[in-house]
């Protein structure tokens, strides 16, 4: 397909393909030089490329030069075309280094924690114990199981128990209802004392309190 360039020897309109040589010559020039490498044309001297196209062009300051003086034309479409390829491969290798280690995060599967067993310690024996001396009986006050308060009246001795948990609160009190008594309150935990009080006089009150060890 003929171009608006010229050959440089003989003027006659260049092809497309004659376009692409080292120098601005035709194809049938070109073929002239290359049997007799002293010939020119014209004005224009004979480049070392036309006699030899085999040859590989010259360089300046370590780029290419054609015969004409000019640099090869690289087109803005494949410079394009070079960087998109230059992104891709660096988005892959990117992804190739870092992006496994995601991958292998998200299907790793997450560890269950199971929820803390509470284990409560073992309830204990609780005994109330109130003995003493007075005919008319005494009037009793205590911290039941719930860790409730009770209060009534009894003849002594008076017993009474139940199961609480360790560090449960527990009390009992004992007022005697008439003069000259004598009355003895005392807490057992596991059938051991674990706090004991004694008082004597008229309308005396014993009291005990403490904590289930």
């Amino acid at each position: 397909m003929p171009t608006n360039e010229t050959c440089d020897s003989c003027g006659r309109q260049l092809t497309a393909q004659e376009v692409s040589f080292a120098v601005r010559i035709c194809a049938e020039c070109a073929s002239r030089n290359a049997k007799d490498p002293s010939r020119t044309h014209g004005e224009v001297a004979t480049h070392p490329a036309a006699s030899h196209p085999s040859s590989s062009p010259p360089r300046v300051d370590g780029q290419t030069v054609l015969a004409n003086g000019n640099k090869p034309h690289v087109s803005r479409g494949f410079q394009v075309a070079v960087w998109v390829g230059v992104v891709i491969v660096g988005l892959i290798l990117y992804n190739g280094l870092f992006g496994s280690g995601d991958d292998d995060a998200a299907k790793s599967p997450t560890p269950s924690v199971s929820a803390p067993v509470v284990t409560r310690p073992a309830l204990r024996r609780v005994e109330y114990r109130v003995t003493g001396r007075h005919g008319d009986g005494v009037s009793v006050t205590l911290a039941n199981a719930q860790g409730g308060t009770e209060q009534y009246d009894r003849s002594i001795p008076f017993t009474t128990s139940f199961d609480a948990y360790p560090g449960q609160f527990v009390y009992v009190s004992a007022q005697g209802k008439g003069y000259n008594a004598s009355i003895t309150c005392e807490i057992l935990v596991g059938g051991e004392s674990l706090k004991r009080s004694h008082s004597s006089g008229d309308f005396v009150i014993a009291t005990c309190s403490s904590s289930v060890p």
